[in-house]
This record gives C-alpha cells, structure tokens and sequence, in this order.
C-alpha cells in the first residue's frame, strides 16, 4: 500500500503504474503466499496438468490511490509448479501479427510439467522462439518458475 500511494500521489499525473507479482515459496512445507498487483496471473501447474490462476487481488501499483492489497496463501503439492511471467510472453506477436495467447501457453506447460522448473522455461522459450520466429519483440520477456519437491 505504502509504495501503490507513494506512486500514485506523486506521479499520477504522468500515468506512471507499476504491475507486481510478489511471493514466497516455503520449500519444505509448500506454502506459497503471494500478492497480485494486476500482474498476468501466475499459474499453479500440477502434476496431473490441471492449472491455477492466481489472478490479481488488485490494480496495479500507483493506478488508485488507498488501494489495499492482501497477501493470499496456497499450499504445493509435492510435484507442482510455480510459473509466473509478464505480459511480453502471452502478448508476443508471430510475423504474421498472431499474438502466442494464454491458450498456447497453457499447452507448452502442460506439456512440460514433468521435468520442472526448468523444463517449463526452457519449453516456452522454445515455443515463443518456433511462434515469433525473427519477429520483432514489442516487450519485454521475463518468467519464473519453481517446482515443490516435497515435504
């Protein structure tokens, strides 16, 4: 809240505004807290394939101020994942204008969850690289992921 102010109220007038993904893993227990600042949603990969949006729990940073933010807590099962990622990922354009979109994402981690962390990066590296081609990026790229090995 303190930062969402210190934006908002000094420089609102330029439309200055940040998005924030912000969390923390514990890894022997599995608890994931985390805050959402309208950022992507990150996603909750298990093992079976099924996914977990963890949608923003509020607006972006410096967009309203006293705005309040609350961090929520979920709990990793042994063998799922933690993919997080900006908005350069799912709103990369091919060379034909075809934005790559959550759906396809979606399938490139499902299609990795079995090799982890760094199997889920590496394979959507892979895919955006084989979608865009030598198209241009118009954003930046930036993604995490972590994998809960258990208790």
């Amino acid at each position: 809240s303190f930062t969402n102010n210190y934006i908002a109220r000094l420089h609102g007038r330029t439309n200055m505004f940040g998005t924030v993904f912000l969390a923390s893993l514990d890894p022997y227990g599995g608890e994931l807290v985390y805050v959402n600042a309208g950022h992507e949603p990150a996603l909750i990969i298990a093992a079976d394939g099924h996914m977990q949006d963890l949608r923003p729990l509020g607006p972006a940073l410096g967009m309203l101020p006293d705005s309040q933010y609350k961090a929520v807590a979920r709990m990793l099962e042994p063998d799922h994942s933690l993919f997080a990622f900006t908005d350069g990922l799912v709103e990369a354009r091919s060379q034909s204008g075809e934005v790559f979109g959550g759906v396809r994402l979606r399938e490139v981690l499902r299609s990795n969850r079995g090799g982890g962390a760094s199997a889920l990066v590496g394979g959507a590296v892979e895919a955006l690289r084989a979608f865009s081609r030598q198209a241009e990026p118009h954003d930046d790229l930036t993604m995490l992921a972590a994998t809960f090995a258990g208790r």
